[in-house]
């Protein structure tokens, strides 16, 4: 049952259930009209005090006081018959001791004490300290109050890391300086009485003790629990302190051989009303109100006003300390030696907890720091993928030309757009729409360096900014192509989704915005995509000049792919093709052992490229080819050479799985084996792009290739589920796995399920006698992590060596004509000719 002054009797249920606007004060807190019944109960004490002679005045006050204690004991049993839980616990356990004090006053009134005359200290008994009994319960009833459920959290939320000590120390400083304000005004006095008479001395002291206690525990629960309601609380708190403190003011003036003041019995009136009005507070709002709108508004004022409290608690031995000394010159006899000790314990309590508002004030800047970087990350990123944004982007790319302005160093910028990223979005749905691009995201951010910038500018369009000093701009766009060709899971699907790149390389002669240099890069990819879907285009000023469609002569005249063409076809024209080697080095001495044959496109009008970037998806079956009969040629030209130079055999020839081969391919190598320039051991086949579905029984030409002395490698280990079959059924020797498995292999720390993976996988390669090439090794422990795997070579431009640098280590390729060679072995000779270059 909840008393308050709410008038719903007369109201029908249509009417009560109906909300109010606002909320009534009265749901929230006791009626106005108690409090004013209260004032008019302490007037009429006061007055009883002033006009009544003698003892009668202090008997009359007693009298209403009891009855008052009586009414809170009523009160507390017929309001918490209703409530549940600790709101009916707190107000039983508070009848007892009203009820207990009611019927001790009202017996003082009925059986008034002899009048004392005081002469001197009045010694305590041991039957006395009975009068803990009541304050025991007291505090019994202040741990039974209820707190906030989230009362714990928010202590640690306010207070930050350290919030168990600063409670501590919180703690401690309020029970101190209680302590201390009580040794001056009670606490002195008793000892000082009490010498000698040890049961007057044990009597008193627990009297003062247990009162002080309910004092500490009504600030500490105050300040810490986060007790609701906060009103029913601070009465309960008002009302028990007061009483606390007649008990010490009581216990004071009897201890000097005084007579305790009749205004000490104005704090029982004024303790009992306080009693009663916080066992009136309602607990919550009354059914068919809405809850209050202000409470947010209010919860947040107090978790201001704490946050207060808890600066300001240092502040607390300063106060002590002036009340102390201001006590102590008043009373003449100054400073005492406790005086000194606890005063001194309390500046150390207070410089320990400033030092934690310090520290909790540079945590709190450390978190308003890392708020601020979120939020700009936030600003300035895609939040789908995680990519910088079109806006960061644009002052990369901007700042970007200034340094270039400075330094004189070209800058490049690519264009990538799915091709038909629509067609997924419509049939699949935009989940797994949202899924390609994260993919596409994570792959892209792969092919490229950690200082170059990837964003996402809408859509399915991205741009990369490549920063100087990095590989060739057209060797990225391929490794962004081909990491794009990539099949990808969607929706329980796998996909296989191109891209049309275009390629912008600014120089530093001509001064561009970032605007039209990105415009040109967005032309170079519709001319791209015109072309036909998975190409790579370089941006040339004809682009610009008509929109051409897709296979006309315009598309294709601006790009080298024709020219790589009618270079195949024997063709004269301005560029040529030039075979790369990239050294394969032992583990962990890093000297070359194998090298890796790479067809290149060398044109004066575009720079260096990989021709397989040249490659569109649609002419894949009949260039790839031809592309990969021209290199085999060209290094079986080349081995004779290679036998006594940087980068000796095996020579590793990429050819793609996916890609039937003509028969002339192994007529070529059988031919080579004849005139003796292709010896046993000099060339190894490494198998690139086999993918899910790919049918071993259409690769069964590479297993006749194992007649005439020539090795089998299968490239990209660990990318599909093909790979396994294909170690089934063909006689490989050799795998290389990707970057990405290397990295997992020889992380320096592996999940349980890691680890079985790589275990099995390792057991499976070593029964089949099958070597292993590592990819991209960054450092000497990653060195020493593979050999410890087994793993004996390894490839990629960033793997070091554990030993002194071999005389025959490989070195950069040469410079083409137009452009610059990737790191890696020596160039061989243009196709059209035997020389080097």
């Amino acid at each position: 049952m909840i008393i308050t002054d709410a008038k719903v009797g007369a109201a029908g249920p249509a009417q009560r259930a109906a909300p109010s606007a606002r909320p009534r004060a009265s749901d929230v807190r006791p009626s106005w009209r108690w409090f004013a019944a209260a004032a008019a109960s302490l007037a009429a004490t006061v007055a009883l005090f002033v006009t009544l002679p003698g003892t009668s005045g202090i008997l009359a006050g007693r009298a209403v006081t009891a009855l008052m204690l009586l009414a809170v004991a009523v009160a507390c049993v017929r309001t918490g018959h209703g409530l549940p839980g600790r709101h009916r616990r707190w107000r039983l356990a508070l009848a007892t001791p009203a009820l207990v004090m009611a019927v001790t006053g009202i017996y003082t009134v009925a059986v008034p004490p002899p009048v004392t005359v005081f002469t001197g200290p009045v010694p305590f008994s041991y039957g006395q300290i009975a009068y803990v009994i009541p304050t025991a319960l007291a505090l019994l009833v202040l741990f039974l109050y209820p707190a906030h459920p989230q009362g714990p959290h928010h202590v640690r939320t306010t207070l930050g890391g350290n919030w168990w000590l600063t409670t501590l120390l919180d703690g401690l400083l309020v029970v101190g300086s209680i302590g201390a304000l009580a040794w001056v005004f009670v606490l002195r006095d008793v000892i000082d009485a009490a010498a000698g008479d040890v049961e007057h001395l044990v009597a008193t002291l627990t009297i003062c003790a247990a009162n002080l206690v309910v004092v500490c525990a009504v600030l500490v629960l105050w300040i810490f629990r986060r007790p609701t309601p906060p009103v029913g609380f601070a009465l309960l708190g008002t009302g028990l302190t007061l009483i606390s403190v007649q008990f010490l003011g009581v216990t004071a003036a009897v201890t000097r051989g005084h007579a305790s003041p009749p205004s000490t019995e104005l704090l029982w009136t004024v303790g009992a009303w306080c009693l009663l009005l916080a066992c009136l507070t309602p607990v919550r709002p009354r059914p068919g109100r809405p809850a209050d709108p202000s409470e947010t508004i209010g919860a947040g004022r107090r978790d201001l006003t704490l946050r207060w409290a808890y600066a300001l608690l240092p502040l607390l031995p300063l106060i002590v300390a002036g009340l102390v000394g201001v006590l102590d010159v008043l009373d003449g006899a100054g400073p005492d030696v406790v005086d000194v000790i606890g005063l001194f314990g309390l500046f150390v309590l207070g410089l320990g907890r400033q030092m934690l508002i310090i520290a909790d004030n540079i945590g709190l800047l450390r978190r308003l720091h890392g708020s601020e970087r979120q939020l700009r990350h936030q600003a300035f990123h895609d939040p789908l993928t995680g990519l910088a944004n079109r806006t960061l982007f644009g002052e990369r790319l901007t700042v970007a030309l200034s340094d270039q302005l400075r330094d004189g160093d070209p800058l490049a910028v690519l264009y990538v757009d799915l091709d038909d990223f629509k067609g997924v979005n419509d049939t699949l749905g935009h989940e797994a729409g949202d899924r390609l691009l994260q993919v596409t995201a994570r792959r892209l951010t792969h092919a490229v360096r950690s200082g170059d910038t990837v964003a996402r500018l809408g859509g399915d369009e991205f741009a990369i900014l490549l920063a100087p000093g990095g590989d060739n701009p057209a060797t990225v766009g391929s490794r962004i192509l081909t990491a794009l060709r990539a099949p990808v899971l969607l929706s329980g699907s796998r996909q296989r989704v191109g891209a049309s790149v275009g390629l912008v390389v600014a120089q530093a002669v001509e001064e561009l915005s970032a605007e039209l240099l990105l415009h040109r890069a967005d032309a170079a990819m519709y001319a791209a995509k015109a072309a036909g879907t998975g190409s790579l285009t370089i941006y040339d000023p004809s682009i610009e000049r008509a929109t051409p469609a897709a296979g006309s002569p315009a598309a294709t005249a601006s790009s080298p792919r024709l020219a790589l063409t009618r270079a195949l076809r024997g063709e004269p024209g301005d560029g040529e093709l030039v075979v790369r080697y990239q050294p394969i080095v032992d583990l962990p001495g890093g000297h070359p052992v194998a090298s890796q044959a790479e067809l290149w496109w060398c044109q004066p009008a575009h720079g260096d490229m990989p021709a397989v970037a040249l490659v569109q998806a649609s002419e894949r079956g009949g260039l790839l080819p031809a592309l990969t009969l021209a290199t085999l040629r060209r290094v079986c030209a080349d081995l004779p050479r290679l036998r006594g130079g940087d980068t000796p055999p095996p020579v590793y020839l990429p050819v793609p799985a996916t890609v039937p081969l003509p028969a002339t391919f192994v007529t070529a190598i059988a031919g080579a084996r004849a005139d003796g320039s292709l010896r046993t051991g000099d060339l190894v086949v490494e198998l690139i792009g086999a993918e899910p579905g790919t049918d071993p029984v259409d690769l069964r030409w590479p297993g006749r290739l194992h007649d005439h002395g020539v090795g089998l490698c299968l490239s990209g280990f660990g990318f599909a589920d093909a790979y396994l079959d294909l170690l089934r059924v063909l006689p490989v020797e050799t795998v290389i796995l990707t970057a990405e498995m290397t990295a997992t292999w020889i992380a320096p720390h592996l999940t349980a399920r890691d680890v079985t993976v790589r275990a099995g996988l390792l057991g499976m390669l070593r029964a089949l006698r099958v070597d292993i090439i590592a990819a991209d090794l960054p450092g000497p422990d990653d060195v020493r992590r593979a050999v410890a795997l087994g793993i004996t070579r390894a490839r990629g431009h960033s793997t070091p060596h554990l030993g002194t640098p071999h005389a025959d280590a490989p070195r950069s390729g040469a410079r083409a004509p137009g452009g610059r060679g990737p790191p890696g072995g020596p160039a061989a000779g243009p196709l059209t000719g035997g020389r080097r270059r």
